[in-house]
């Protein structure tokens, strides 16, 4: 793995990744940052040491039908103002929360799975919004959501376990 993560797209990257293998970055998998644009799709983020896949800096990517399992950290990371969509993913066995939305971010999350984490399963915080709806959250240690630091996101028919 690189010391940066294996894949870094920085200003303003409209890049398409689909069906790549993103594993074992020292740092973390994927970094989407600098109001970048990608899409990315049926990829398999794994057993990065840092966070699967970061988004940050006002980024905002198109996350469709990707894994993103066996972090020690967090398996997906949305701050810094970010948005982008994501759906139909599945988040698991991340060490931390296998998804931690904060930092102003305001994504729309529909139809993903989340599931057993050594944590937290969802966690909004920080003044983060955004719309979560029709999700899967279940199987962790800790809370499967906890909504915090002056976080206002709409929720609706999400299974929470």
């Amino acid at each position: 793995g690189h010391a940066s993560g294996n894949i870094v797209m920085l200003d303003r990257s409209a890049a398409t990744l689909l069906n790549n293998q993103v594993s074992y970055g020292r740092a973390g998998g994927l970094l989407v940052r600098g109001f970048s644009t990608p899409t990315i799709r049926q990829n398999r983020i794994s057993a990065n040491e840092g966070a699967n896949l970061a988004v940050l800096d006002d980024a905002s990517p198109t996350v469709e039908d990707n894994l993103l399992a066996d972090s020690p950290a967090r398996g997906l990371v949305i701050i810094s103002k970010s948005s982008g969509t994501f759906s139909r993913n599945v988040v698991c066995n991340s060490g931390l929360a296998n998804v931690y939305v904060g930092g102003q971010a305001s994504p729309s999350m529909h139809g993903n799975i989340v599931y057993d984490g050594a944590a937290l399963g969802l966690v909004i915080e920080d003044n983060a919004r955004g719309e979560f709806s029709m999700n899967v959250i279940a199987g962790h240690e800790q809370p499967a959501v906890a909504v915090q630091g002056h976080a206002a996101p709409r929720m609706s028919f999400n299974v929470v376990m």
